[in-house]
């Protein structure tokens, strides 16, 4: 039974090439080996002294580890102490985004989802982008309920946008805009 998770585990790791990353294949094989505690017997064969679906949860949680040791290179510090996805490292090559990284996003991605599937919290990641992300990138999942209990302020600030209607002055927004979404407005 070990065997088959630790298999099918490592199957779907290799199906996003995590193994061809520069993620040191070191923590896969350590995490296998550290917590399946093999010993010897005295006959000389090797005997398993711990298993169990823990050990699954834990090369994944190693994995996510490793991501988050790099948390500035992988995530973008945003509203309420989370964080979204980083897809540049740096503003010169925000035009375009390396196939190399692309390939270290989706690896991410796979990683956060078998967190996610093992009910475990994809902390510093924003429980509203993982709500969008599980929706299919709906923008309409995201609900006044879900922003109300994870982003009060920006559900209010999104109200108050609403409110201010078509001929309103945008102006109060403006430290909004520029702060949380990069951009300039002008009423």
């Amino acid at each position: 039974m070990l065997q088959k998770q630790v298999i099918l585990l490592i199957s779907s790791l290799l199906s996003v090439n995590l193994l061809c990353t520069s993620l040191p294949l070191g923590v896969l094989i350590t995490s296998l080996t550290q917590y399946t505690n093999m010993s010897r017997d005295p006959d000389g064969t090797e005997t398993v002294r711990s298993l169990g679906s823990g050990i699954e949860r834990e090369v994944v949680h190693n994995l996510f580890v490793q991501f988050l040791k790099r948390r500035d290179e992988w995530f973008t510090p945003r509203s309420d102490g989370f964080y979204s996805l980083s897809t540049t490292t740096h503003s010169l090559s925000s035009q375009s985004v390396s196939a190399s990284r692309l390939r270290k996003l989706t690896i991410l991605g796979a990683v956060t989802a078998l967190w996610l599937l093992h009910g475990m919290p994809t902390v510093p990641l924003d429980p509203v982008f993982i709500h969008y992300l599980i929706h299919g990138c709906n923008l309409h999942s995201i609900h006044e309920g879900i922003l109300a209990e994870w982003h009060p302020n920006l559900r209010q600030t999104i109200s108050d946008w609403i409110d201010l209607g078509p001929d309103g002055d945008a102006s109060t927004f403006e430290n909004h805009f520029t702060i949380i979404h990069d951009i300039q407005v002008r009423s």
